[in-house]
């Protein structure tokens, strides 16, 4: 089956989540598979770390926290300091985040490494910046941060790691030995692909086709909310969306803006 034929839409994805419940995952924290890890070391205990990178709209990441929580579903979004779509601590992101919080998901560090290889920093200063941006979300959003994912990450730090302690890294080989890894990055997915011989493999058994597999499942809401086909299609709209989002506060506090304005992405 071609991954072009999955649907991606809220709907199809409250079904993948739903028919994994049904089968039997449990999803939990970064945290609490870390000391799984540790505890019991043994596979295929039918666990999946479901967890998203926020790389381009808070708000989409609201609508999933929304879904995921009627499913009674606890998940961890990791937030970005220096993401060029949104800013973290602006009034309309703020108040996405603590939603995302209240209803009982985590927040975590999303960072930018990439940053870091421009301006030549060492691992011991990259180390630093990411206790910094850390310790600001911590205090921002009064919520602890206890791991860190990379944005984009290297080959180098995917094959030697880099140690956020006490965080945990996403990427660390701990969990990497236990935690088979799979994402929907540019809708490319890996799960569906491994099982394209299967006969009449529906939406839903997406997850649920690997029980009692332990997993851990990066999603980018972006992939999900936004329906359209053609990938460029669903950017434009996320980038819109965002200055939406921006005009409206503009408008509510600086009176020289004037009215609402429409524009266009050539």
């Amino acid at each position: 089956m071609d991954d072009s034929l999955f649907n991606f839409n809220l709907h199809s994805y409250r079904n993948m989540l739903t028919s994994a419940l049904d089968k039997g995952y449990e999803f939990i924290s970064f945290v609490k598979a870390k000391s799984l890890t540790k505890e019991s070391p043994n596979l295929n205990s039918g666990t999946c770390i479901l967890r998203h990178d926020i790389d381009v709209n808070v708000n989409f990441a609201l609508k999933m926290a929304q879904l995921e929580y009627d499913l009674g579903i606890r998940s961890t979004y990791f937030l970005m300091f220096r993401s060029p779509f949104y800013n973290l601590s602006s009034r309309y992101s703020q108040d996405c985040v603590e939603k995302i919080i209240d209803l009982g998901h985590e927040i975590s560090l999303h960072y930018d490494l990439g940053y870091d290889s421009l301006k030549g920093y060492s691992t011991s200063r990259s180390i630093k910046e990411i206790n910094n941006q850390a310790s600001w979300m911590e205090k921002l959003f009064s919520s602890n941060v206890e791991s860190i994912s990379f944005h984009q990450p290297s080959q180098v730090l995917l094959n030697d790691g880099i140690n956020v302690s006490p965080r945990l890294n996403t990427y660390e080989k701990s969990l990497k030995s236990k935690y088979m890894y799979f994402s929907d990055s540019n809708r490319n997915i890996s799960l569906l692909r491994q099982y394209k011989n299967k006969a009449n493999l529906k939406d839903k058994e997406l997850l649920s086709v690997r029980y009692p597999e332990d997993i851990q499942l990066l999603i980018h809401p972006i992939w999900w909310i936004l329906e359209d086909a053609d990938i460029n299609t669903v950017w434009n709209k996320a980038i819109i969306d965002n200055f939406n989002t921006a005009q409206l506060q503009v408008i509510a506090t600086e009176e020289k803006f004037g009215n609402k304005r429409n524009l266009e992405i050539k």
